[in-house]
């Protein structure tokens, strides 16, 4: 994504490999977030250690982040991406 400023940002292939594990998020979701950027945002916060609420609009992201850690959505995120980035998992 080349309109973002963060480094960590996924790459198409990892988006590939997450956004099914997305499925229970309606599709374009109900805030209109583009989740793609939901997801670089709070990895960026998460590695930079600044908190959540830096983020515009923190709301949101605090929001996903919090349900997904609560059902499991964000290990399996942040596996699958250890897994790619490792050479553990094969890309599509």
């Amino acid at each position: 994504m080349t309109d973002s400023p963060h480094c960590i940002d996924l790459t198409d292939a990892e988006w590939s490999l997450i956004e099914p594990l997305l499925s229970d998020c309606p599709p374009g979701n109900a805030a209109g977030q583009d989740l793609r950027l939901v997801i670089n945002g709070i990895f960026f916060l998460r590695r930079s250690g600044s908190a959540l609420r830096t983020a515009p609009p923190w709301s949101t992201a605090e929001s996903y982040y919090w349900q997904w850690q609560a059902d499991g959505t964000w290990d399996r995120i942040t596996a699958t991406v250890q897994a790619v980035r490792s050479g553990w998992a094969p890309l599509p």
